[in-house]
């Protein structure tokens, strides 16, 4: 994982991309907190989630003119998330109505 995608990793919070879960509604106040609630792990550690700090990650990566010559794929590994804020996940959204997270390399 290069340096520039540790940058966005670590800049990406309350992003609004989607997973559908039906699971009941889940409030997660503090970072130790977050083991416990299924939804709202599922939602941070989803495949879109990685797919959009990848995409971040190579839009940031060109504005400040690194890797252009790569050739392999960037990846993005699992990472630890902060809950800076309570996230309010209602068992009828697909999304956090609110709350907000810092995401870091692992």
């Amino acid at each position: 994982m290069n340096r520039g995608l540790f940058v966005i990793s670590a800049a990406v919070t309350a992003a609004s991309f989607m997973l559908s879960n039906t699971s009941q509604a889940e409030t997660v106040n503090t970072t130790a907190d977050l083991q416990n609630n299924k939804k709202t792990v599922a939602y941070v550690y989803s495949r879109p989630m990685f797919e959009a700090m990848y995409r971040l990650g190579v839009e940031q990566d060109r504005k400040f003119g690194l890797k252009l010559d790569c050739k392999s794929q960037y990846t993005v590994k699992p990472f630890i998330m902060i809950v800076l804020s309570p996230i309010d996940f209602p068992d009828d959204k697909r999304h956090p109505i609110k709350g907000l997270w810092l995401s870091l390399p692992a």
